[in-house]
C-alpha cells in the first residue's frame, strides 16, 4: 500500500484510507495505485496515447479521478491500460443532482479544502459511457462539514469484453495458385 498523504479533511480521509486498504487487499495480479504520483503519471500517458499497452489487471482509485479535469479522458485511459476483463476499483466524491447541490458546490470551490479539485461530477454515467460494465455500485455519506465532499460513490466495474469482429470475406481474386476444378454445378 502506497504512503497516503493527507488532502481531504480528516472524516473524508480516515475513510477513504479504510475503502483504499480494502480495494488494494481484493485485489489480484498487476495492480496500478492512483494513490502514487508515479501511476497517476501512467494515466496521463495512457489518456494521451490510445496505443498504450493494456497490462494492469485492476487499477484502484480513490479520491483521486477529482484531480483530473477531463473526467472521460480518464476513465478512457483506466480502460487503456486493463487487460480484457480487467477491473477498475473507484471510490470518488459525487454532488447529488440537483439546483441546491449546484449552488453549494459552487460556493465551497473557492474554499481551500476543495480548491483545484473538479466537483460535481457523474463518475458512474462516466465509466458507464466507457468501455465498463458496473458489476457493483455502492453511494455512501461521509459525515463532514465541507458539502461537496459529503456524498461518495464506490464503483466497481470490468472492461468490456472485446466484440466479436465480423468475419472479413476474402478477397476472391487474388492470386493464390490454387488451381479451380469445376463441380457438377458448374459442368
Amino acid at each position: 500500500m502506497t504512503n497516503r498523504t493527507r488532502r481531504f479533511p480528516v472524516r473524508v480521509e480516515n475513510e477513504f484510507a479504510r475503502r483504499h486498504g480494502q480495494l488494494v487487499a481484493g485485489s489480484g495480479g498487476e495492480v496500478l495505485d492512483l494513490d502514487d504520483p508515479d501511476a497517476r503519471a501512467i494515466l496521463l500517458e495512457a489518456m494521451a496515447d490510445a496505443d498504450v499497452a493494456a497490462r494492469f489487471d485492476a487499477i484502484v482509485s480513490v479520491g483521486q479521478l477529482i484531480r483530473f479535469p477531463d473526467l472521460a479522458a480518464a476513465i478512457r485511459g483506466i480502460e487503456r491500460l486493463l487487460r480484457p476483463e480487467g477491473c477498475a476499483l473507484i471510490v470518488e466524491t459525487i454532488d447529488p443532482p440537483n439546483l441546491l447541490a449546484a449552488i453549494a458546490t459552487s460556493a465551497w470551490s473557492r474554499t481551500r479544502s476543495v480548491r483545484g479539485f473538479h466537483l460535481g461530477r457523474d463518475v458512474a454515467a462516466v465509466v458507464r459511457s466507457g468501455g465498463f460494465l458496473i458489476d457493483t455500485i455502492e453511494r455512501f455519506s461521509i459525515p463532514t462539514r465541507i458539502y461537496p465532499l459529503r456524498h461518495a460513490v464506490s464503483i466497481r466495474a470490468i472492461v468490456r469484453k472485446p466484440q466479436n469482429v465480423p468475419h472479413l470475406d476474402v478477397d476472391e481474386t487474388r492470386n493464390d495458385n490454387s488451381q479451380s476444378r469445376p463441380t457438377e454445378a458448374t459442368k
